[in-house]
């Protein structure tokens, strides 16, 4: 996503390289709320609206891999600990958050990411920019 700064990269193009990594039907967990859409068009939807909220507050799209870690569970699934990096384009110091995503591969081949935990990433935006996901 760091090619945000390239006005070719647009919100819908950066959902549809995030949403890519779906499953069909996968599971948002945030604070104990859960979420799920059932198809992976709609999990790019989703994410291209997610991303407009962070551009609408200021804080852009400049949301970089800093790291990752793949702890495998099964010959077929592993826990994915993500670590972002956003730079902000509103003059907020960027910061850091780890997301967990389930990976799993299917006996149809399909590979992807079946859930996320994403507590962190809503945690310090919210510090930041409260608007972006409002009352939770």
């Amino acid at each position: 996503m760091h090619t945000s700064q390239n006005p070719d990269v647009t919100t819908s193009s950066c959902a549809a390289a995030l949403g890519a990594h779906y499953l069909p039907g996968p599971v948002a967990f945030v604070f104990g709320h859960h979420y799920s859409l059932a198809t992976q068009e709609e999990w790019v939807g989703g994410i291209k609206q997610h991303l407009e909220k962070f551009e609408k507050s200021g804080l852009g799209y400049d949301i970089r891999l800093a790291k990752s870690t793949v702890e495998s569970v099964s010959a077929s699934s592993a826990m994915c600990f993500v670590t972002w990096k956003i730079l902000p384009k509103n003059g907020v110091e960027g910061w850091e958050w780890e997301n967990v995503y389930g990976y799993r591969l299917g006996q149809d081949g399909k590979e992807g990411w079946e859930f996320i935990v994403s507590d962190n990433e809503v945690a310090g935006v919210m510090q930041r920019a409260p608007e972006v996901f409002g009352a939770m």
